[in-house]
């Protein structure tokens, strides 16, 4: 199987680095959902979740010796109604506050489960990954069935008109950008066939 040469992965790096962490469009009807730390966006969601982790991570060494069985029982409560909170349908239907909560929430516990893994509770964190696992495929299943975005872009004067849409403008630019970049390299690089007889 044909690998893509690394300068061409730099090259879509170079171009799209700024956007490759949105996950949502970036227009106005989104603009809650992204995080803009200059050039850079991030979807919000997903800053949560591993803000959460990393805090629940490096703050392991203070309570690693609280992981008693109660403990372990609390935080399974605990994952149970932050994952059934976390539901598309649901968590679309959320506030931005809520979603917030329940997205560092999850991060936090994620990290705990991964901290109980190197105790003797380390059964238990083994079903915490199992269960994360198959719900999480199965939220990821039923928001691609419903549309990731679906519900953000209800009601949008651009939905059904012909173009690309303001939300992906920006991308499409640096997209082009990108292989025109690519085009021009290629050119430049690539090695004619050598004529036959």
């Amino acid at each position: 199987m044909a690998t893509t040469p690394l300068h061409l992965r730099w090259l879509w790096w170079k171009h799209t680095w700024h956007f490759q962490a949105a996950h949502k469009p970036l227009c106005a009807r989104f603009h809650r959902d992204v995080l803009r730390i200059g050039r850079l966006h991030l979807c919000r969601s997903c800053a949560a979740l591993y803000g959460g982790l990393a805090l629940s991570l490096l703050l392991a060494p203070f309570y690693h010796h609280w992981m008693t069985v109660p403990w372990a029982v609390t935080v399974s409560a605990l994952l149970g109604m932050v994952i059934l909170a976390s539901g598309p349908t649901r968590y679309r239907g959320a506030s931005r506050l809520t979603r917030d909560i329940l997205r560092s929430g999850l991060g936090v516990l994620v990290g705990l489960s991964v901290v109980m893994l190197t105790t003797p509770l380390w059964p238990l964190a083994l079903l915490h990954v199992g269960l994360l696992v198959v719900i999480g495929r199965f939220y990821q299943g039923l928001r691609h069935a419903h549309g990731r975005n679906a519900d953000g872009c209800a009601g949008c004067p651009e939905r059904h008109q012909p173009g690309i849409c303001a939300g992906f403008q920006k991308q499409a630019e640096h997209i082009r950008a990108y292989e025109e970049s690519a085009t021009d390299w290629l050119e430049r690089t690539m090695t004619p066939p050598s004529r036959m007889g």
